[in-house]
């Protein structure tokens, strides 16, 4: 017997069960599900971009309930001492729905996350990344992502989305507010900020060139940082490579 659990993290016209116990005959059902609500947000619009985030983050979640097989692997500089990139396709349809770095063949790592293709280019343009185990409000442990997304299909990152904020300052996480930052003008740099997710809308604050992220980890990043955009690229690249 297979467990089902409903899921209302998104929009009433996407819920779907959650498969908390695996099987074969399963896999074509949520494939499915998968497939109709990724269609619903490509390609990327900036005007949808909560609830694009809600699809994203919540199959994300969703996909590693099944076991993936390795499609694609190769070498890679991006994390020091984790050379080994390997893509895995979980929903059976032969397309990587995710990719581990790891210092050798079966070996430990953090450094995993999830990608799609949005425009169906063949090129990913929005990358998950594991970001951990934080408190979440209200005193409970929730599983965090990083994303990061190449708006304009350039090849390169330009918003990247901290899953972190904690707008009260107690130390816990606002679980489904995300702290988004922008390149508006594809310069590479940081331009802006806003915290945005169940039903909040507002641009972080901003003085002398600070923005106040306001996140855990993150309490505030400089206009026109660049690293934070270069390695959500670096992530890109190294997928596009390897996925090629």
């Amino acid at each position: 017997m297979i467990a089902w659990k409903w899921t209302t993290a998104l929009p009433v016209a996407l819920l779907l069960p959650m498969v908390v116990a695996t099987a074969d005959d399963n896999l074509d059902v949520f494939r499915v599900h998968r497939e109709l609500a990724l269609a619903d947000v490509s390609p990327f619009q900036i005007e949808r971009r909560a609830y694009t985030m809600e699809t994203i983050d919540e199959f994300s979640r969703l996909v590693r309930f099944f076991p993936g097989k390795v499609v694609a692997s190769g070498q890679t500089e991006t994390f020091e001492g984790y050379p080994l990139l390997e893509l895995s396709d979980h929903d059976g349809d032969g397309v990587a729905d995710s990719y581990i770095y790891r210092p050798e063949p079966g070996g430990d790592t953090q450094h995993f996350g999830w990608m799609y293709d949005l425009n169906q280019d063949g090129r990913y343009d929005w990358v998950v990344f594991s970001q951990g185990t934080m408190l979440a409000k209200p005193f409970k442990l929730l599983i965090t992502y990083y994303h990061t997304i190449d708006s304009n299909y350039d090849g390169k990152a330009d918003i990247w989305v901290n899953p972190d904020p904690d707008l009260d300052g107690d130390g816990a996480v606002e679980e489904g507010v995300f702290a988004w930052l922008y390149d508006e003008d594809f310069d590479g740099a940081i331009d802006r900020g806003e915290f945005l997710g169940m039903g909040l809308s507002k641009a972080m604050p901003c003085e002398d060139d600070v923005i106040a992220m306001g996140c855990v980890i993150t309490k505030e990043i400089k206009v026109g940082e660049t690293h934070t955009l270069e390695f959500g690229s670096s992530l890109m690249n190294d997928l596009n490579a390897v996925g090629d």
